[in-house]
């Protein structure tokens, strides 16, 4: 994550709420509160029916295999910054990963 730290010019500040996350076939959600809605379903692999086309071998910092979706909802309302996308023309992609503090 070293590397990336050239690519941020300020930090905005912390805001806490519950994340709630949903795992139902190939739809994924997160929520937080008011501040972040968020969805995408994954793309149907035709090999491998109920699972998403993945990309293997990828630098992604939380997993190397991603599942490719497309954004379904996508909310944010957080330090006076506002984004509401509902278009469904966005891409996304998701990959299971645990987090423990």
């Amino acid at each position: 994550m070293a590397a990336l730290a050239p690519l941020v010019g300020s930090i905005a500040g912390v805001e806490r709420r519950p994340i709630q996350f949903v795992s139902q076939g190939l739809i994924r959600e997160v929520r937080a509160a008011e501040l972040v809605d968020q969805a995408c379903e994954g793309l149907a692999s035709a090999s491998a029916p109920g699972q998403a086309i993945g990309v293997d071998n990828t630098a992604h910092p939380v997993n190397s295999r991603l599942s490719l979706a497309k954004a379904t909802r996508s909310r944010f309302n957080v330090f006076g910054m506002r984004w509401d996308d509902s278009t469904g023309t966005r891409n996304a992609h998701f990959a299971p990963f645990s987090w423990a503090a």
